[in-house]
């Protein structure tokens, strides 16, 4: 009985030295002073190969923008970046509804040309006439002794002498105002023309040769009231006047 007493105190003394070295943890005896949640850390495998810092991708500089090859004035042929010659005329002026025909003909005007399609306003006209006597020698003399230039009329308008013509029916009135001061009779303001609307066209060339070409092509569309050419220099290449 003693031996079997001893026996059992010495397999308990020996469980509590294994206990007390941690050797019964994985029993889950953790020995003294070891919490239970605590972790066991565990060494990094090796020859497990580092990811490489990533490396940013290169920026593409953007490209420029083209140049539009479409004129943003839809009544000219001349882009952002033309470089005008230095000839600048402008020729007036065609029917408003000629349009189309001016148009047909500016498009297929030599490379080294460029164009302005201008829409432009003709101002009313007023004019001091006399629509008898236009045959009347001494009307005339009194006219040329007071400064007044005269014509004979056109139709529509009647047969006789105009002595004036006005931009402003407040000049035509003045003028006869004065006429029947001198005592003379008969005279009367007529408006010839209101507000026109019409085109004129600047016209940008190497040379006169070359401006003539293109002109010579325009001459087969109507001006207005088929008056003759006008063709006058540009006051300032870029901006006709």
């Amino acid at each position: 009985m003693r031996v079997v007493i001893v026996l059992c105190l010495l397999l308990a003394n020996g469980l509590i030295w294994a206990w007390g070295q941690g050797h019964l943890q994985a029993l889950g005896w953790p020995a003294p002073g070891t919490s239970p949640t605590q972790q066991t850390t565990q060494p990094a495998p090796a020859n497990v190969p580092v990811p490489a810092p990533a490396t940013p991708e290169p920026t593409v500089a953007a490209e420029p923008s083209p140049v539009s090859e479409t004129p943003a004035d839809p009544f000219s042929n001349i882009l952002a970046n033309t470089v005008l010659p230095t000839g600048c005329w402008q020729a007036r002026f065609w029917a408003q509804d000629q349009e189309a025909a001016l148009r047909d003909i500016l498009m297929q005007a030599s490379d080294s040309i460029f164009w302005r399609l201008l829409p432009s306003r003709l101002e009313p006209r007023w004019v001091v006439l006399t629509p008898s006597d236009a045959k009347d020698a001494g009307l005339k003399e009194r006219l040329k002794r007071i400064g007044l230039d005269f014509r004979d009329t056109e139709p529509p308008l009647p047969t006789g002498l105009i002595v004036g013509t006005f931009g402003t029916v407040d000049g035509a009135q003045s003028t006869l105002a004065e006429l029947r001061a001198r005592g003379e009779k008969g005279f009367e303001v007529h408006q010839v023309r209101s507000e026109v609307p019409v085109w004129e066209i600047a016209i940008y060339a190497p040379s006169a040769q070359t401006r003539d070409t293109l002109l010579e092509q325009l001459g087969t569309v109507p001006r207005y009231s088929n008056a003759e050419l006008r063709l006058t220099d540009c006051a300032d290449p870029k901006q006709p006047t």
